[in-house]
């Protein structure tokens, strides 16, 4: 265990979060178009962000990379499980990294790095107790999936809190939370006398709630938290190691801890990221700090002092870390000039219609498994069971296989069991902090939360007499947005388009139809294809939903030749209904994502060209920019002729050739993007760009397994090519994987001679 004495400690916490953004009805994240060019937010903060902060780059005073550091190491941190869980699935390396922080910081300083997060970021003072005390029990299972450890805190959405809450945390077994020191009321000795303290940063508190149950409250330093969120601080790095020394030297604390939102480095302040590696170093090399984190504080300082919280909402006894952001002022009517006030009130109509419509679903929850089971049971007991299958570590069917275990009750009410679990999922989500965070109603946030709640309608609806729908979108004609637009307006575009079932008979058909044998699939988001076949012209498709344990047929016949467009009747049923609906469907009603995947589809099968037919038109087309002016307006040639010199470059890029980019080929490759800079848009040049991304990115995967001479080669001639024509690649991934090469971590396969050269065009020192 490294432990300093010397050195002041200081705790830097970062808090990541991202809302569940997939669509209930298909389990896919939809294209956000607001995230451009990143297909949705996840991704777009993900590039900026939390990859960046896994491999942040060090730089001389040239500008060259000196080292590349994990920046979760140095740090306290907490991920939300569902942007963790959509990590783990999409980018398992920066997934990987972040968990080896926390067991890197547990075997150093006898604590980790990582704490606790309520399960998907509900506001836990305002959910209902059963809800609340859900929401930290799945945090805490999640954590322990994750980081294979128990967690010692938790991270409270909005710092939001009250003693009720208190109480549910310490049942729990978390020992402490981070607060804003605005939230204190008032500091008293553990005997109840009034203390006075000229500053509360820098030492322990501990917190009563209900029943005399106590936790521990670290408070941030809200000066520096101030100077990293608003103040631009972060751009560089000596200024932060400078006001850290003025509060060490004005203060003569005990410790200095703050707390942010962790997209601050690197999202909200570009190249953040850089600053606090940098910081981390700088640390390092001198004697003033130790980086350290809450559990070693923990342990290291006894709370000498207990604090009351100042109530920031009167209603249940609520502190927040801000006092924008709190029911009472969401209340507030349309009759003040202060635009911020007449913002919120949407909010407050929005949770209170969401309020009823949870309420009833709990009532249909309880009664209806109360049926199947034959016996009243307690229901938040089966959601606390239930959170395995819906945070993915287990399947729903194996969930329900141990219920079966607990409880006597049929097989053939697994489907309903399975749609009763979910829609309390999906309304549950709808209570993420986001939410009621942003100024619109039409935020993509709210919209999310309406989808859901939407979603658990539909999944509830088959189980009560009347009608569940048309009083929840009455309830949201009073969420009313700043551009007019009401809640309920957007949920009736919400309520447009396909079931999840249909678009993903309609993926699995186009697939088949469009695609090369090497991309077909069997999974389209939650669906999974069991069985498909052809008699006569109709294609016939069996489809399980593997959250709702629903198998679905699926015929479909096309009146014409897809060259025409799509013109499809499709028939469905389901086990559980005898129904057989009928669809009509064409090509204005296929989803922008399924699309985008057809697209990619159709180019891999495109995706061939000979080097003889590539020498000719490579040549042609140079010829072609010599002769095209600027501010001539483009011929349908010259259009069809840039989508094919985009081809031959996606072609001659291709990482899974054997061949290596030689001076001919380069040659060809560069007369091709001579003409596309040339004569293309901004458009053209952007896939160009995407291209050169892609092959860099593809080699790079490669060179994490051996680094061979070929791969090296490929990577020069690209750079080569690329800033011939004055562009730059990305370079993140495959600076990342030739790391290990540059500090002698693994061993090149390849001449010094060669991999000096490779590591000086990729900018390391």
């Amino acid at each position: 265990m490294d432990r300093n004495n010397d050195k002041l400690d200081l705790v830097i916490h970062a808090h990541f979060y991202q809302p569940p953004r997939q669509d209930p009805v298909n389990g896919i994240i939809a294209f956000e178009k607001s995230a451009a060019p990143y297909s949705n937010w996840n991704e777009k903060i993900y590039h900026c962000c939390y990859a960046s902060n896994s491999e942040s780059r060090f730089l001389n005073q040239y500008g060259r990379i000196q080292k590349i550091i994990n920046n979760y190491n140095n740090i306290s941190f907490d991920f939300g499980p569902t942007l963790l869980s959509w990590l783990e699935d999409n980018h398992k390396n920066t997934f990987n990294k972040i968990i080896d922080a926390d067991k890197e910081a547990l075997e150093r300083l006898g604590h980790g790095n990582a704490i606790a997060h309520a399960f998907n970021h509900t506001i836990l003072p305002l959910d209902s107790k059963p809800d609340s005390r859900v929401q930290i029990a799945w945090g805490i299972e999640a954590f322990e999936h994750f980081f294979g450890r128990k967690p010692e805190g938790m991270w409270l959405a909005e710092c939001a809190i009250n003693e009720s809450v208190i109480e549910d945390l310490a049942d729990e077994g978390i020992k402490f939370v981070i607060l804003s020191a605005a939230q204190i009321e008032r500091i008293m000795a553990l005997s109840g006398e009034s203390a006075n303290l000229p500053f509360i940063y820098d030492r322990p508190f501990v917190l009563e709630g209900l029943g005399g149950k106590k936790i521990t409250a670290f408070l941030s330093s809200d000066e520096m938290a101030h100077q990293i969120s608003f103040n631009h601080i972060l751009r560089n790095a000596d200024a932060v190691y400078s006001k850290l020394l003025e509060i060490k030297g004005r203060d003569n604390p005990m410790y200095i801890n703050t707390a942010t939102d962790g997209e601050i480095y690197g999202y909200h302040e570009s190249f953040a990221d850089m600053a606090l590696a940098a910081l981390s170093e700088k640390i390092k090399q001198r004697d003033d700090f130790a980086l350290t984190n809450y559990g070693v504080l923990y342990e290291k300082y006894k709370p000498c002092y207990k604090a009351k919280l100042k109530i920031t909402e009167n209603e249940g006894d609520i502190s927040w870390s801000s006092i924008s952001n709190n029911t009472e002022r969401w209340r507030k009517e349309n009759q003040s000039e202060d635009k911020d006030e007449i913002i919120l009130t949407w909010r407050h109509y929005l949770r209170d219609s969401l309020n009823r419509l949870n309420k009833q679903i709990d009532d249909i929850f309880k009664k209806e498994v109360s049926r199947i089971l034959n016996k009243d049971v307690d229901t938040e007991s089966l959601m606390r069971l239930a959170g395995t299958a819906f945070m993915g570590f287990t399947n729903m069917d194996d969930f329900l296989h141990s219920l079966h275990q607990r409880y006597d009750f049929d097989r053939k009410n697994d489907s309903e069991m399975a749609q009763l679990f979910n829609a309390k999922r999906n309304i549950m989500y709808s209570f993420t902090s986001c939410t009621f965070n942003y100024s619109d109603v039409s935020s993509i946030e709210s919209r999310h939360a309406i989808r859901f709640a939407l979603y658990a309608i539909r999944l509830s609806q088959k189980f009560y007499i009347g009608d569940i729908m048309l009083p929840f979108l009455s309830d949201l004609r009073r969420a009313i947005g700043q551009d007019g637009k009401s809640a309920m307006e957007i949920a009736q575009e919400e309520l447009i388009g396909l079931s999840g079932e249909s678009e993903a008979s309609l993926a699995f058909y186009l697939n088949i139809l469009l695609s090369a044998e090497s991309d077909r699939i069997d999974r389209y988001g939650k669906y999974h294809l069991m069985k498909s076949w052809k008699e006569d012209e109709v294609f016939y498709l069996d489809i399980k939903d593997e959250t709702n344990l629903r198998l679905y047929h699926f015929s479909i016949y096309s009146s014409s030749n897809i060259e025409r467009g799509l013109n499809l009747f499709i028939g469905k049923k389901s086990d559980d209904e005898n129904v057989m609906r009928k669809l009509h469907i064409e090509n204005r009603d296929i989803p922008q994502r399924l699309a985008e995947q057809c697209f990619a589809w159709i180019d891999n099968m495109m995706n061939t060209s000979y080097y003889s037919q590539i020498e000719t038109m490579s040549q042609s087309m140079y010829h072609y920019s010599l002769l095209f002016r600027e501010g001539l307006e483009k011929s349908p040639q010259t259009i069809e002729n840039l989508g094919l010199a985009i081809k031959i470059v996606k072609s001659m890029l291709n990482p899974e050739r054997d061949d290596i980019l030689d001076e001919r080929t380069c040659a060809r490759i560069n007369l091709v993007l001579a003409f596309v800079f040339r004569s293309g848009r901004e458009y053209e040049r952007d896939c160009i760009k995407r291209l050169f991304n892609i092959f860099i990115d593809s080699i790079a995967k490669k060179i994490e397994v051996n680094l061979r001479a070929d791969y090296a080669l490929k990577i020069l001639s690209c750079l080569r090519l690329s800033r011939s024509h004055s562009f730059e690649p990305e370079l993140f991934n495959i600076q990342n994987a030739l790391y290990p090469y540059y500090t002698g971590e693994k061993k090149a396969g390849i001449d010094s001679h060669l991999l000096d050269r490779l590591l000086k065009y990729l900018n390391f020192e």
